[in-house]
C-alpha cells in the first residue's frame, strides 16, 4: 500500500496550497539530516517529507494522486490522457505537412529556371503550384504545431 502522503505532512485532504507549503517547511527544519545527526532514521524521514510534497505541492500530481486513492483498485492509476500522449495526435499532420513544404520548396527553387523544368521532381506540375504545395505544407506544419501547443495543460 501507498503511503498517505497527507498523513506524512500533517495536513488534511482539503488543505490549500499554502498550508501544505508551511507545514512542508516546518517538517523539514525538524527531521533535516544536519539537523539531528544522531538520529539514523532521519534522513528516511527527511526523504518521505521530500516526497510527500513534490506529489502534493504540484497541483497536477496532487489531482492525479487524489484520483488514485478515491477508486483504489487494478484500474487505478493515471487518467487515460497522461503527458506522455498529450499532442500525439498532431505529429502526423505535422509530419505530412513538413513533406509537402520541403516537396514543394524543391520544385520551386531547386530547379533552374533554364535547366531542368519545375517538374523534374514533381511530374505534370508546374513552378507555380509547386510553390503553393510549398505554402501549403508551411501552413500544415504551423497548423500541427499550434495543435500540439494547444493541447499541453
Amino acid at each position: 500500500m501507498e503511503k498517505d502522503w497527507y498523513e506524512v505532512l500533517g495536513v488534511p485532504r482539503h488543505a490549500e496550497a499554502a498550508e501544505i507549503k508551511a507545514a512542508y517547511r516546518a517538517l523539514v527544519l525538524r527531521a533535516h539530516p544536519d539537523l539531528n545527526a544522531g538520529d539514523p532514521r532521519a534522513g528516511a524521514l527527511f526523504m518521505n517529507i521530500h516526497a510527500a510534497y513534490e506529489v502534493l505541492g504540484n497541483p497536477y500530481r496532487r489531482a492525479l494522486y487524489d484520483r488514485a486513492r478515491a477508486s483504489p483498485g487494478p484500474g487505478a492509476g493515471p487518467p487515460a490522457k497522461t503527458a506522455a500522449a498529450r499532442g500525439r495526435g498532431a505529429r502526423l499532420p505535422m509530419l505530412f505537412g513538413a513533406l509537402l513544404a520541403l516537396y514543394g520548396f524543391a520544385g520551386v527553387f531547386l530547379a533552374p529556371r533554364d535547366g531542368l523544368p519545375a517538374s523534374w521532381l514533381l511530374p505534370g506540375i508546374g513552378r507555380e503550384e509547386s510553390f503553393r504545395l510549398c505554402l501549403a505544407g508551411t501552413a500544415m506544419v504551423f497548423f500541427a504545431a499550434g495543435l500540439r501547443r494547444l493541447r499541453r495543460d
